[in-house]
């Protein structure tokens, strides 16, 4: 195996990433992460994973050409139908595509092609049934993709060793709690997105989303 060449500071200073430039309130959650690697998202059932996902979806809709929802756990299914319904992803057009437990492998065909999805949502993690190690080589190989890996949870942590190695491996982590978003791994301080209010009011109560709302309105 050959040597890389080492990097100078020089080029590494000068380098120019591509960004994506969010909006509103997911750049206040996230900054703006680069148009490749991993977001990681995790959370318990019922706590509004999926339809943050599916707006996190929505928003990077408007930087790219193509975005894919592999729905590893709930495929087609009539729970995705109303997630899908309920976030009116019909807006998004052809922007937006559902992949139907579709394996790594096939999945990674998909995306060798010419015009392929710029960002792949993978739900969830637990599905995947690949070590950490072949997924990280997969994500190598698409060097040019973002990939958003959505996890269960298991005692307010990622469920599985493997689950929580691809967190750390990600660039940007996003835990899900009562209806609200929380991110690390971010230069300044992060404002939580709040998915569903009246699910976050119901379980956080009425202060704590409120001021999330106030410290929101200052930027």
């Amino acid at each position: 195996m050959e040597i890389d060449r080492a990097i100078s500071t020089h080029e590494l200073i000068s380098t120019k990433f591509t960004l994506f430039n969010l909006e509103g309130r997911f750049r206040q959650l996230i900054g703006t992460p680069e148009q490749s690697g991993v977001i990681f998202i995790w959370g318990d059932s019922g706590q509004g994973k999926t339809w943050f996902a599916l707006q996190l979806a929505k928003e990077l809709c408007k930087h790219v050409n193509r975005v894919a929802y592999n729905s590893l756990e709930e495929g087609k299914s009539f729970s995705m139908q109303r997630a899908w319904d309920g976030n009116n992803m019909i807006e998004q057009g052809t922007k937006m595509v559902l992949l139907n437990k579709e394996p790594l492998l096939i999945l990674d065909r998909r995306l060798e092609k010419r015009k392929s999805p710029e960002v792949v949502f993978i739900d969830s993690w637990q599905y995947v049934r690949k070590p950490f190690w072949q997924f990280v080589d997969f994500v190598e190989k698409h060097s040019n993709k973002l990939f958003v890996v959505i996890s269960q949870e298991e005692k307010g942590k990622p469920k599985g060793k493997s689950a929580d190695d691809v967190r750390y491996h990600a660039d940007v982590k996003i835990h899900i709690r009562g209806f609200i978003a929380f991110a690390s791994s971010r230069v300044g301080d992060p404002v939580p997105y709040i998915i569903w209010e009246k699910g976050a009011r119901r379980f956080h109560g009425d202060k704590v989303v409120d001021d999330i709302i106030n410290q929101g309105n200052i930027y």
